[in-house]
């Protein structure tokens, strides 16, 4: 894999110059994750469960009208979200556990807040 678009410690924020991007957060630790794409849909990771939330469920060109989705998931090592121009595929602890989705967002960003957490995203349209 080539370098890197980005790479930070705890937080990152980037726009993206289109719509595909490979996300990497590595050794979370026991605190919260929170991964926002293109300022609609968050990923997060707290208290033992992963969940996938867009912010505003009344939009249809999100989720084919599911707004959330969780599952437990007792520590988190790594997070992994994929995206592309109408999913987002979402990979916790080397695939142990997979969420995935559909979404037309528009426009395209990343941000994340994970401390202490190694962050590392690839703009896969450069």
């Amino acid at each position: 894999m080539t370098e890197p678009l980005r790479e930070a410690t705890g937080a990152l924020e980037a726009p993206l110059a289109g719509c595909c991007f490979d996300l990497v957060v590595d050794a979370a630790g026991p605190g919260p994750v929170r991964v926002t794409v293109a300022d609609e849909l968050g990923v997060a990771w707290k208290d033992g469960t992963l969940s996938m939330r867009f912010s505003d469920p009344s939009k249809e060109s999100v989720g084919a009208g599911r707004t959330l989705r969780f599952e437990p998931l007792a520590s988190l090592t790594s997070l992994r979200v994929v995206g592309d121009a109408s999913s987002v595929e979402v990979f916790a602890n080397d695939g142990e556990l997979c969420l995935s989705t559909r979404y037309y967002p528009e426009r395209y960003r990343v941000a994340v807040d994970a401390p202490g957490a190694r962050v590392r995203l690839w703009d896969l349209a450069r």
